[in-house]
């Protein structure tokens, strides 16, 4: 292959090239390479070793090739590499057949540069090691659809992650959501769903972040009532997923100061009581399969921005209020479902004129 002569070659970018083979080994001599990226080239085999001995790389970019394969665990000491890797600024791994388990230990003082890092959508292993939440450049963390195990760590030096502002470690992971995520200054998205959890520990709302605008606790095993200082204390949220959990409580959003909120899904959960009024920016909200009870509100109906409601499969009963017909003058409304609960089957006539509703 002529590209593994180019021994001065800087960058080589090669993503969506249909290589479909292994992965050429020449390239593993091009000593001067700052930047690789060989996302989406169906390359296979054997995860060549010697890439982590590139002596320069600024941008390693290895994704979506569910071909390549690598057990981290066998690996000779790739702690190593990732220590000499110090101007190194981006990693992704994802979307690969990698397995085993991340290094338990690694000099971060050595990644100082590090500011994303991907390895999700993978088969790796075990816990998730310390020493991710010490990287002091980090901007991205995506470690989800792995099958990591075990609980985050109980506290972390959030000084370190000041630069932090997207984490996804969604994986099997179980014990208390520890409060420190909540105090994190710049973090924008917090993906928690689809693990174990069974609590939020020690929230102190005083605490909280002042960033934090999509937070997803979906699909975990949370009970019980959320408590007044916890999520409800996140004044910036515009979106917030905790379906399917065991949550059980009434839910006044009018008195929750979620102003911004514009996605809220509750669905199969525990949720009772009167229906909640709904913040004005909501564009997307479903509470299917809970508990809800009593009649439509009558006056809420207003939005220009609605989307999607969804309210199926709840204990609500009577008429479907006059106040729906302002539904009709929001040109995104797409979505009504009312079905399973004891509603009077009768539509405001002028839901007929209604054109972009779907369902």
């Amino acid at each position: 292959m002529v590209i593994g002569n180019l021994t001065n070659l800087r960058e080589l970018h090669l993503d969506y090239v249909f290589i479909n083979s292994i992965f050429p080994p020449l390239m593993t001599n091009l000593s001067s390479l700052s930047s690789l990226s060989l996302s989406n080239c169906n390359l296979f085999g054997e995860f060549p070793v010697e890439i982590l001995n590139l002596p320069h790389p600024r941008t390693l970019f290895l994704g979506d090739n569910n071909g390549l394969h690598a057990n981290f665990s066998l690996l000779p000491s790739w702690s190593s590499p990732l220590e000499l890797w110090n101007i190194t600024e981006r990693i992704l791994m994802s979307d690969n057949h990698f397995v085993g388990e991340l290094p338990s230990s690694v000099n971060t003082s050595k990644l100082s540069y590090l500011t994303y890092l991907s390895m999700s959508d993978n088969q790796l292993s075990g816990v998730i090691p310390s020493w991710l939440f010490t990287l002091p450049s980090l901007n991205t963390l995506s470690l989800h659809e792995n099958h990591f195990v075990g609980e985050l760590p109980s506290s972390v030096n959030t000084s370190k992650l000041s630069y932090l502002t997207y984490l996804d470690p969604s994986n099997q992971l179980s014990g208390a959501i520890p409060y420190w995520l909540f105090t994190l200054t710049s973090l924008n998205t917090l993906s928690l769903g689809e693990n174990q959890f069974t609590s939020l520990s020690g929230f102190a709302a005083t605490n909280t972040s002042t960033s934090l605008q999509v937070l997803h606790l979906q699909s975990n095993q949370l009970q019980g009532s959320i408590p007044a200082d916890s999520i409800f204390s996140l004044l910036t949220l515009t979106g917030l997923s905790l379906q399917r959990n065991n949550f059980s409580d009434t839910v006044n959003l009018s008195l929750n100061p979620w102003n911004n909120m514009e996605q809220l899904s509750l669905d199969f959960n525990m949720f009772e009581g009167q229906f909640p009024i709904l913040p004005p920016l909501m564009m997307h909200f479903t509470a299917s399969n809970n508990r809800f009870s009593g009649y439509l509100p009558s006056s809420f109906y207003d939005s220009v921005v609605l989307q999607v409601l969804d309210l199926s499969n709840n204990n609500l009963v009577g008429e479907i209020p006059l106040c729906f017909e302002n539904l009709t003058n929001n040109d995104f409304f797409k979505v009504l479902d009312l079905h399973s609960n004891s509603i009077v089957d009768i539509l405001p006539p002028i839901f007929g004129q209604c054109s972009s509703l779907s369902t």
